[in-house]
């Protein structure tokens, strides 16, 4: 065997070779540095790695981030900046640095690394607090630096006014525990009180000419904050939640439908605004998403054949508006059936489903569920398969805030107005379903988190009606008889829910 010498020059090479190949490993497999710009901003993760021993942190990410301007250039490796109006410029595999054309000297060089620039996270907060941010924090506890720490644990003050009520979202700057915060009202005062808080009175104080909240003020004490927030009427109903992911606390206060028939006692055609006219049938699934299946059998045939049996017993018998989220095997994003409900002035949203439950051919039975953040296991499952429609969806995108905690609490934060309601019209479907579909059984109320029902600004439910991985259910959803029974089912409830809320609104009977 012939041995084969490689010379100093190609040694070199292999070993510079090895050496980028190293870093591009090190970068491919990255950690990240949480960084605040202030106490009540998000939390960025920027781009780190372990080179040499130490933390390196990505120039690139972290200019993109928080610089007012960022450019880059390739060939010869220079980045280019504008932090808190000062113009910065770092270069690749060169020990200096500029602010303001100001040249500077590094301990050690930039490295280039694929496509970005990288230096010592220990330098690189030393240049910060140098020339941008003189007060750089380290916060243990969430183990974040933030840039610019401010002195109050109470920020950002957002008021979002809601058709059914208002929510009053307070930012802060650690985790506040529930049992430290008190709430309370007197006529159209809400009082809130945060123990161990601290805030900045004169950027608290507002008054607004519009919307439900009039004012805001706050008192600081040596012990607690107390916000005090006046609202245009009296209020009565309200709640507070703290999140400590979110690092907000969430007031949330309800208009209660009642009072809007109280206001309207003698005036007719603005009370029969609230008569249940229009009724939103939504037969789940479609097109490409089929549902649940078995063989040729698939839910999405089986509630729109429910749905359609169900609307012209309605029509015919109820005289009200019947609107279909679908009448034909399309497939129907889930965010736009809430929003043609909304659209319609829908006064009932009905969502008819078909269940299934893996390695448990006994289970059967109907469920009908209301929305909530919470459930069982079961209907967390539940809500899991009925949700995974969306990867069907071409925006899949708008559901990322849809689904955020924020836009989920003031989603079920808007249906408790219809809570009452939608647990009667739930409690009646059950009630005809035992009655009347013999070869089954009622499985009860439940409660889960469906999309199809986020945003539906009236009383929703939704029913399973069915397993189809029940063999003798199974046999019964395919007859047209049957399915026959579970729309007159459906329809005897909305009629006596029909009747007694209808009675309420125009004070007969």
């Amino acid at each position: 065997m012939k041995e084969r010498i490689i010379s100093k020059p190609n040694k070199i090479k292999i070993f510079i070779l090895i050496s980028i190949i190293l870093l591009i490993t090190n970068v491919l497999f990255a950690d990240s540095v949480k960084i605040k710009r202030t106490s009540f901003d998000e939390t960025e993760y920027i781009f780190s790695s372990q080179l040499y021993d130490y933390e390196w942190i990505s120039l690139n990410h972290f200019l993109k981030t928080f610089g007012d301007e960022f450019d880059i250039d390739y060939d010869n490796w220079i980045i280019k900046s504008v932090v808190k109006e000062k113009k910065i410029t770092f270069y690749g595999g060169s020990a200096f640095y500029k602010v303001d054309g100001k040249l500077y000297h590094l301990p050690a060089p930039i490295e280039r690394v694929g496509n970005g620039l990288y230096i010592p996270f220990a330098e690189f907060v030393r240049i910060l607090k140098i020339h941008f941010y003189n007060k750089i924090e380290y916060n243990k506890e969430i183990d974040t630096y933030i840039l610019s720490p401010t002195e109050y644990s109470l920020g950002i003050i957002k008021v979002n006014e809601l058709r059914n009520g208002t929510m009053i979202q307070i930012m802060v700057d650690k985790a506040f525990r529930k049992e430290y915060c008190k709430i309370w009202n007197t006529g159209n005062w809400l009082y809130f009180t945060v123990l161990g808080a601290s805030i900045d009175i004169d950027k608290t104080k507002k008054k607004y000419s519009r919307g439900d909240v009039r004012e805001i003020d706050a008192i600081q004490t040596k012990e607690s904050v107390q916000l005090s927030f006046k609202f245009r009427n009296n209020i009565s109903n309200y709640d507070f939640d703290v999140n400590e992911k979110s690092n907000t606390i969430s007031i949330n206060v309800r208009k209660a439908k009642a009072s809007v028939s109280n206001v309207v006692e003698n005036n007719k055609d603005i009370r029969s605004k609230w008569l249940i006219d229009t009724i939103v049938l939504d037969a789940g699934h479609g097109g490409k998403d089929p549902g649940t299946s078995y063989g040729r059998l698939k839910e999405k045939d089986i509630t729109l054949d429910i749905v359609l049996k169900l609307g012209k017993l309605l029509e015919k018998y109820l005289d009200v508006k019947v609107v279909y989220t679908r009448k034909t095997d399309k497939l129907i994003p889930l965010w736009k059936r809430t929003q043609m409900a909304n659209a319609s002035d829908g006064k009932l949203f009905v969502s008819v489903h078909v269940n299934a439950i893996e390695n448990s051919a006994a289970t059967f039975g109907t469920e009908t569920y209301l929305l909530a953040p919470r459930g069982t296991k079961k209907a967390i499952d539940i809500a899991a398969v009925e949700n995974s429609v969306i990867r069907l969806e071409e925006n899949q995108g708008r559901y990322k805030d849809m689904l955020s905690p924020q836009q989920y609490i003031l989603a079920t934060m808007a249906q408790r107005e219809f809570m009452k309601e939608s647990q009667e019209l739930a409690k009646l479907v059950e009630t005809q379903y035992s009655g009347r579909l013999k070869q089954s059984k009622s499985r009860g109320l439940r409660q889960a988190s469906f999309i199809v029902l986020i945003g539906a600004s009236m009383p929703c439910i939704l029913t399973e009606v069915g397993f189809i991985t029940n063999k003798n259910e199974r046999i019964n959803l395919a007859r047209s008889s049957y399915r026959s029974k579970i729309a007159l089912s459906l329809y005897y409830a909305i009629k006596k829910f029909k009747i007694e809320q209808d009675k309420k609104i125009t004070g007969s009977g």
